[in-house]
């Protein structure tokens, strides 16, 4: 038979809001500043009506202890999944939550939600139903609380790692790894940057995100991924009609907003006249700005 459970008249939801390089930035509000090199914070809270809450669950005693209410983000394009948890404390009327989100572990967009849940270990069934298995879920938000990521480098996946030489060359402050085979098949699969956690500049990288190495990473990508295209184009292809989220869409979108021009057209400069892509990348990304302080 079903437990019981809390009723929404007994909890109100705060609009969660995501904090990042000392900006907030609500859910559902443009966000500014974010690449995937960025860690974020997720910030939520709940409001309760004690008495409610203790009514329609059926828990008393010690049971009411077990009481958690949790933060959870989902991101669709990686899977990744991470939760923030606090204890309901019945003597107040709210609860804060916060969830770390590391670096290179999210992109595109997070969805946010709330529950409340049984936590501790199992208790004996009660006559009344009320919950007393571990992860009982007693409320869960009927919708989810969107954030959507955008910025520079919000296409990229990143991962930080220690170089160790070989393929991971120990003096190298990152390698990117691009699949550009299939350019209908999807891009978060096609590339992959690691960045040397060793490496002096991995600290602008992942911790700031700012800094001269940026730009110079920005252009890296850029120019590997263009390089590998124009090397494996046919004759007979024509690089003009790609599926939404593809790695042909991206590198068009990239393209255009880079060097205003298709990613066709980008290919056939770098084999024509590379030195002119060259220093256009340069003008976008900001090459090397700030380096001279």
């Amino acid at each position: 038979m079903p437990f019981r459970v809390i009723e929404d008249d007994a909890i109100e939801e705060q609009i969660p809001r995501i904090r990042l390089r000392g900006k907030s930035f609500q859910a559902g509000e443009d966000i500014s500043g974010w690449d995937y090199l960025t860690e974020m914070k997720i910030e939520a809270k709940l409001t309760y009506d004690p008495e409610k809450l203790i009514t329609q669950s059926g828990l008393v005693g010690s049971e009411l202890r077990r009481v958690t209410a949790i933060v959870r983000a989902d991101c669709p394009s990686t899977g990744e999944r991470s939760s923030g948890r606090a204890r309901i404390d019945l003597a107040r009327h709210d609860v804060t939550l916060a969830l770390e989100i590391p670096a290179g572990s999210v992109a595109e967009e997070l969805e946010v939600r709330y529950e409340v849940v049984l936590d501790g270990p199992d208790s004996e069934a009660s006559p009344n139903r009320a919950a007393h298995l571990k992860g009982s879920r007693l409320y869960a938000s009927d919708r989810p609380y969107r954030f959507r990521l955008e910025g520079d480098g919000s296409l990229f996946p990143v991962e930080a790692v220690s170089f160790r030489g070989g393929e991971f060359p120990a003096r190298s402050a990152w390698l990117i790894k691009f699949q550009g085979d299939d350019l209908n098949a999807p891009f978060m699969g096609a590339v992959r940057l690691f960045v040397n956690r060793d490496h002096p500049v991995s600290k602008q990288l992942i911790d700031t995100g700012k800094g001269p190495a940026k730009s110079v990473l920005m252009r890296d990508v850029l120019l590997q991924m263009l390089v590998t295209v124009a090397s494996r184009q046919t004759d007979e292809e024509i690089l003009d009609v790609f599926p939404q989220g593809s790695t042909g869409a991206v590198l068009d979108e990239l393209c255009a907003n880079y060097l205003d021009e298709t990613l066709q057209m980008a290919v056939n400069d770098i084999r024509e006249s590379p030195y002119r892509v060259f220093s256009q990348l340069q003008e976008a990304t900001g090459f090397l700005e700030g380096a001279e302080k």
